[in-house]
Parts: structure tokens; C-alpha cells; sequence
């Protein structure tokens, strides 16, 4: 790769990023009547993708120490959105999962939050909506190389 495509591919980098957190901050914005913190979401979040997973893993996977996950944690389980559950490998452990409240609310939020963005995608042609589709596409797998994930819905959950 030359000097020249490693400034077009940082200067799109860049483009992307900015329009990303713009994008994200349009939605949540748009958002007027959020049932959960953005801390509470983002946690939720996680423990539905995961199918289930530890607090020390969630603290890590959210990057918040142990204590503010805790806080976070039993405050989605007072509203019913999460369980703990006993490891059955370690039965000093538990495993968070999400309730089928918890995963209700959180397709919700999304819903909520996309309709701007599905309306003005409704206004595009349908190529540029093609276009978009196949630029999303390349970007998450992008992510799925990086991260060694797959592309999830809310429930879903990756193969063993």
C-alpha cells in the first residue's frame, strides 16, 4: 500500500468515525423518552448479545471498573431486566441474563431511536440505499475480522 492510499484510508477513517458518533448522537437525541441510562443500554446491551456473561467480564467488555458495574448491574435488576444466575462451573459466580423484559425493552429503545434514521433512508434512491447496504456490510465485516465476532440482534447469540 502506498503513502498515498494510507492517507486516503486514515482520512476515511476519520470520515467514518465522525460521522458515526454525529449519527449516534442524532439518534439519541431523537430518542424522547428513554426507559434506561445510556449506561444501563450499553450494559443491557451486552448481556443480551452475550446469551449471558459474569460482571468482571461485563465491566471489562463496557471498560468501567468493577463498582460502577455492580451499580449498574443492580439497578437492571431491580427493574426486572436482569437475572442473576448461579455458574454451574463455579457456584461462586454468577452469570447475568437478560429477562425477557430486559430484551423487550432494549429492541425497543432501538426502535425508537432508528425511525429518524429509517425515515430519511426512505427518502434515498434505491441506490444510494444499495450503496449504503453494501458499505455496511464491508463494515461490519471489518468488525467481525477485528473482533472475531458475528453481526447479532438483540437475543441473538453466537455459535459455540
Amino acid at each position: 500500500m502506498s503513502k498515498s492510499d494510507d492517507q486516503d484510508s486514515a482520512t476515511l477513517a476519520s470520515a467514518l468515525v465522525n460521522t458515526s458518533v454525529r449519527m449516534v448522537r442524532w439518534l439519541k437525541a431523537a430518542d424522547s423518552a428513554p426507559k434506561l441510562t445510556g449506561a444501563q443500554a450499553s450494559a443491557l446491551a451486552v448481556i443480551v448479545w452475550s446469551g449471558g456473561i459474569r460482571p468482571s467480564d461485563l465491566a471489562s467488555v463496557e471498560a468501567i471498573k468493577r463498582p460502577t458495574a455492580a451499580r449498574v448491574i443492580g439497578e437492571l435488576v431491580t427493574k426486572r431486566f436482569v437475572i442473576r444466575d448461579d455458574a454451574a462451573s463455579d457456584g461462586r459466580s454468577v452469570i447475568l441474563r437478560a429477562t425477557q423484559s430486559g430484551r423487550a425493552i432494549l429492541v425497543e429503545g432501538q426502535t425508537r431511536r432508528c425511525r429518524p434514521l429509517a425515515s430519511a433512508l426512505a427518502n434515498l434512491s434505491a441506490g444510494d440505499r444499495a450503496g449504503l447496504a453494501a458499505a455496511v456490510a464491508t463494515l461490519d465485516e471489518i468488525l467481525n475480522q477485528s473482533l472475531g465476532t458475528g453481526s447479532q440482534a438483540p437475543g441473538e447469540r453466537s455459535a459455540p
